[in-house]
């Protein structure tokens, strides 16, 4: 199986030489071609600041980051900003819609910005895997939160990313909706074979993913992988373990 993301010894520190923070202390994680990880710890622990790192958002203080192969440490801003369109989907909790677009073209101005024509027939197929294939010509105001959220996961996977990153995408969501958008992750995932990295605060979203890397204090303190025969529920309970013993110790 190939390696698609490489992060090496990175650390990452914020604040003044008078009051410094290191968000992240010496992290290194490997990301193969079709795995769906999920990154979870508790609130300050670095989730959302690996995940920045390692999509470009950011950069790591010290370390390395390779995406693909190619190393992102001292890139130049123009190959990065290529990179970002044609080869990294993002999903965001907040969905990042622009509003004075309809769903159809939210997703259409993905492949423009990738340097990509605009294809019509792989617009509606994402879609339909996606169940908003009857929302396409909604704006957003006419969208519920799920509807919003599914049309910016069709608008990060219309170009064909390498990797899709996503930072707790149910964050507003209610709890049915939660589980409909995760399903529609383990069928990309499966069907599509995007590979997807995840930071979630909830167990129960978690357990959707193969595999759950535990951050606390800027460090990987464990990580679990889900057995081959084991049901939703039990990988569930084992994450929960987990989650209680980083929370429990201090």
């Amino acid at each position: 199986m190939n390696t698609i993301l490489e992060v090496k010894n990175i650390e990452k520190y914020f604040g003044t030489s008078s009051n410094v923070v290191k968000a992240l202390d010496d992290v290194s994680l490997l990301v193969n071609e079709g795995d769906f990880i999920a990154i979870m710890g508790p609130s300050g622990g670095g989730k959302s600041t690996l995940l920045n790192c390692m999509s470009t958002i950011d950069n790591a203080s010290s370390g390395e980051v390779k995406l693909a192969g190619q190393s992102l440490v001292n890139m130049k801003q123009k190959h990065i900003d290529k990179i970002r369109k044609q080869d990294i989907g993002f999903i965001f909790q907040d969905f990042s819609l622009i509003s004075t677009l309809n769903g159809y073209d939210n997703i259409a101005l993905a492949q423009t910005l990738a340097g990509q024509q605009v294809d019509s027939a792989k617009i509606n197929e994402i879609a339909q895997v996606l169940s908003i294939g009857d929302d396409l010509l909604k704006y957003e105001d006419e969208l519920s939160g799920g509807q919003k959220q599914r049309v910016a996961a069709a608008r990060a996977l219309i170009k064909n990313p390498k990797i899709l990153f996503a930072d707790e995408p149910t964050g507003s969501l209610d709890t049915k909706t939660s589980r409909d958008l995760l399903d529609n992750f383990c069928q990309i995932n499966e069907q599509l074979g995007t590979t997807i990295v995840m930071v979630t605060h909830d167990l129960q979203s978690a357990s959707f993913a193969r595999e759950v890397v535990f951050l606390k204090d800027g460090k990987i303190y464990n990580k679990i992988i889900r057995l081959e025969h084991e049901t939703q529920e039990q990988f569930r309970m084992r994450i929960n373990d987990v989650y209680v013993l980083i929370c429990e110790e201090r």
